[in-house]
């Protein structure tokens, strides 16, 4: 039976939807207690909103101390007077009844009420004993300050690597890729090449749900009577398939197949362009998946690895047939057409992340198209903020771009923290995995974490296979977890300490969106009872260090490690709200940026823009111009590479350990929902999207429901071989499964999905497992 089209109340009415996603946002404002309140006049004040990764500006409006509302900001270039349906309820995230406001310490069993004084004695007290058994897990919903303090902490201050995020689950693919390709990471085009690309390819991405206002350029083109052709990649039918001409549908996870045909089209057929590749690339072989550079090889080494991806093998690989590959192909040598390719985490979790991310750049710099309006390759991401990957939280990172495994970098790190050369790791830290099975091993054991310290993030429903480290019995008694949050999670319930955080506007801040661009937001509002910035707290930790006398807490003047403003008290909670902290990280931070070409302005130029995208350079007037495009004409082809130029490379693709079989017969992917983002946490908590979609579920084909025995709503038993998971049955729900695929949402900590996948490989992740669908 032909799979149901989906989604044409989406695509084919753009503004319609958007109208009712705006009227739903300000009927919500309306009806709450909140927006009820009279008295003072409302303010307004410019932030990007804080979910997903694009970066919108808005206007939030404030009145009697309390967040009213939000709508798009006009003047923001990002999302030009749009939103979504997050993005208009941003505000009201504030505002769930649960939550948390003051220090939580586990007592015979139970968290009870501590005053901060005690909570940060006794979390400075456990790391003064051994300041290298600490580790720090963060995400994308931190600042730009509170991930550069991070890393001043650590690195500068206790020599210690410990620090990962979530982010480097999801997105060490895209960057590692990026690395070896151009020597640095950041995104090579911005969201303007989607208002006059001639092709827009979407590899197994669905900008529909996950970046509706991006999608909204598009479709506002076809609307408007613009020729654009839009094509998926991918193994499911989304609703941005349905607003496609084309769909080359593959197998689950099999883009880097499709991609090496292209190359190898191109090739024989000499459709690559030869005069820009000779001018501006080298050929280059990775061996190793994550390989920072890879092995540089001659065109004839490089071109015999490319040729042997015949079609047939595409095929047998993929389901890809030959037509479609040419059709692909063709469009790539031709340079006259202007080809954006878009991504994001569906891919970037796949199997073969990392050579999909890889070869993606490599088609678009082997065929010519990239640096021109309309014309690179585009990767996005899901996190509010690009914070991990920008302040260096990858295993092995720096600020800026720099690495621990650089002497010259180690070096010019000390030098802009003023401490001893010595004192800054020379060895990467653990993955995100890695951390956690390091503070989940014995005490005794080498390199043993026993205290661990989470920022605005939620492992215990989002770690593949969480169980591990989190629910099996008594945690080992030299163990102890710190989590700072904003609402009880399953992860605040495993802890021993919980930190209250403030969020969002209630503090000073800075994002940079999936477009390098920078933005800067002025706190608006009190944060509730005792929540305080994560920035706050963990001054006041290095402050309490220091007043110990821990090794590493004062630079080589001898100064207070982050005495940043000459002795004024801010790690009191009253001198760090009368003094701009995030002002003075980001000062600190943006002179890291100028090794990789990641140059930043001042703090006073965000504060007047809406945002800028990285690099930056002062003209002679004073003002500051920003680089749409990076490999282009604009930015002088800048290269972080020894031999200044691109690398086409050509990876070894990674191997998933759970496969389909007789046991386990389906694949179990996960995939985003338009109301909700991450693990639902902040969107769980607002009450329009949660009754918009108030659950998980298991979206499978027709086909495959048919030969289940399979009704709409009904709830099965989905195991793999690490957990297992109740979930009600959505026949084609929005998408159309490839058959023997199923998909869930990971949103809802009541269905912890997570719990069923397998673990990642090749640094990004594979979140996916083979898995059997049963009756309870």
């Amino acid at each position: 039976m032909k799979p149901r089209q989906l989604g044409s109340d989406l695509t084919t009415d753009r503004r319609s939807f958007l109208g009712l996603a705006t009227m739903a946002g300000l009927s919500m404002a309306a009806g709450c207690p909140v927006a009820r309140a009279a008295g003072s006049p409302v303010r307004w004040g410019k932030a990007p909103c804080r979910f997903c990764g694009v970066g919108c500006g808005l206007q939030v409006a404030v009145r009697g101390g309390r967040v009213v509302g939000a709508v798009a900001d006009p003047d923001a270039e990002a999302n030009g007077g749009l939103l979504c349906a997050k993005g208009y309820h941003a505000g009201i995230e504030l505002y769930g009844a649960d939550r948390l406001t003051t220090p939580l310490l586990r007592r015979d069993g139970e968290l009870r009420s501590i005053s901060w004084a005690r909570a940060i004695a006794i979390l400075a007290e456990r790391i003064a004993i051994d300041p290298g058994g600490l580790g720090f897990y963060g995400s994308g919903h931190w600042t730009l300050g509170a991930g550069y303090a991070v890393q001043k902490l650590m690195n500068g201050g206790l020599s210690n690597p410990n620090i990962a995020a979530e982010a480097g689950l999801i997105e060490a693919s895209a960057a590692s890729a990026l690395s070896t390709t151009y020597g640095d990471d950041g995104a090579l085009g911005c969201y303007e090449d989607l208002d006059t690309a001639d092709v827009v390819i979407l590899w197994g991405y669905n900008p529909a749900e996950e970046h509706p206002v991006l999608f909204s350029r598009i479709t506002d083109r076809r609307l408007s009577g613009d020729e654009v052709r839009v094509i998926d990649v991918g193994d499911r039918r989304t609703r941005a398939t349905a607003f496609a001409q084309s769909f080359v549908r593959c197998r689950p996870g099999t883009q880097h197949a499709v991609l090496r045909g292209v190359l190898a089209f191109l090739l024989r057929g000499r459709g690559w362009d030869q005069a820009f590749v000779e001018q501006s690339c080298t050929f280059r072989v990775v061996s190793q998946p994550g390989s920072p550079v890879g092995r540089e090889v001659s065109f004839e080494d490089w071109a015999s690895r490319v040729a042997a991806y015949t079609p047939s093998i595409v095929q047998r690989e993929s389901g890809v047939g030959p037509e479609a590959l040419l059709e692909l192909a063709g469009l790539f040598a031709d340079r006259d057409t202007r080809i954006v390719s878009l991504w994001s985490d569906d891919l970037n979790r796949s199997e073969h992340a990392a050579a999909a991310n890889t070869l993606l750049h490599a088609v678009h710099l082997f065929s010519g198209h990239v640096g021109r309006p309309g014309d690179g390759p585009l990767g996005l991401t899901s996190q509010p903020s690009r914070t991990v990957r920008e302040v260096g939280i990858l295993p092995g990172g720096l600020p800026g771009g720099l690495s621990l495994l650089d002497e010259g970098d180690r070096h010019e790190a000390a030098k802009l923290w003023k401490v001893p050369a010595e004192r800054i790791p020379s060895q990467a830290g653990p993955g995100p995995l890695e951390l956690w099975e390091r503070f989940s091993a014995s005490s005794e054991e080498a390199g043993a974490i026993h205290t661990l310290w989470v920022q605005g993030a939620n492992p215990a429903q989002t770690l593949p296979n969480a169980s591990r480290f989190f629910g099996e019995g008594p945690r080992d008694a030299g163990k102890f977890l710190v989590v700072s949050s904003a609402y009880p999670t399953p992860t605040t319930r495993e802890a021993d300490l919980v930190l209250p955080s403030a969020m969002w506007v209630e503090q000073n801040g800075m994002y940079s969106s999936s477009e390098r661009r920078t933005q800067q937001w002025f706190k608006m509002v009190e944060p509730p009872g005792d929540a305080r910035d994560d920035v706050w707290q963990i001054i006041a930790v290095a402050r309490a260090l220091y007043e110990r006398e821990a090794e590493g807490l004062t630079d080589g003047d001898g100064r207070f490690l982050f005495d940043l403003f000459d002795g004024a008290p801010i790690w009191t909670w009253r001198g760090y709200a009368a003094s701009n902290v995030d002002r003075a990280l980001f000062e600190e931070y943006r002179r890291f940026t100028s090794r990789k070409s990641r140059d930043l302005a001042p703090y006073r130029a965000y504060v007047g823009a809406h945002g800028l995208r990285w690099p930056v350079s002062e003209r002679p007037d004073g003002s500051y111009r920003e680089t749409k495009r990076r490999f282009s004409d604009e930015s002088e082809r800048v290269v972080d590479l020894p031999t200044g130029r691109a690398g086409i490379c050509v990876p070894q693709a990674s191997v998933s350990a759970q496969r389909p079989d007789d046991e386990y017969p389906f694949r179990l992917e996960t995939r985003a929902v338009l109301e909700h983002s991450g693990s639902g946490t902040l969107t769980g908590r607002i009450p329009t999207l949660r009754r918009a979609m108030p659950h998980g579920y298991l979206e499978i084909c027709l086909q495959d429901a048919h030969r289940l025995k399979l009704i709409d709503g009904e709830t099965v038993v989905v195991e793999s071989r690490t957990g297992s998971v109740k979930l009600p049955v959505w026949i084609e729900g929005r998408g159309s499964p490839y058959p023997g695929t199923v998909y869930a949402p990971v949103f809802d900590e009541r269905m912890p999905v997570a719990e069923l996948l397998d673990e990642p490989t090749d640094g990004a992740g594979v979140w996916a497992a083979a898995v059997r669908i049963r009756r309870p």
